[in-house]
């Protein structure tokens, strides 16, 4: 972007990249995890291998900044409906999102992004 070749009062220069936004997202999760259970001594076992997948559907909010023209900021969050096939005592994370539970099925994100333009 230019900057323009005059400037009028009140007018401030801002980059097409800085805002607020909202969009919709649709996540998947796929991965295969060992489960490991530890005891008092600090021995671990761990009892085969498990797939778990999960599916999310998310409203996100955020803001992003940008500084010299170079430098991206972004922050966001978002929450929606999610599933998963992981069973209510599996204390398993996903990766793209974090769930709640079959019982109360409610998706969330959240986190920042730094990036460099060019």
């Amino acid at each position: 972007i230019k900057s323009p070749d005059f400037y009028l009062r009140g007018m401030r220069y801002a980059h097409i990249l800085k805002g607020s936004y909202i969009k919709p997202e649709i996540s998947l999760s796929v991965f295969n995890y060992k489960p490991q259970n530890y005891d008092y001594y600090g021995s671990t076992s761990a009892s085969g291998s498990k797939d778990v997948i999960g599916a999310a559907i998310q409203l996100i909010f955020g803001k992003q900044w940008v500084y010299n023209n170079r430098f991206a900021v972004d922050t966001y969050w978002g929450l929606g409906y999610g599933i998963s096939d992981v069973g209510e005592s599996d204390k398993t994370q996903h990766y793209a999102f974090q769930l709640f539970g079959r019982k109360f099925p409610l998706a969330m994100s959240y986190g920042v992004k730094v990036g460099y333009l060019f």
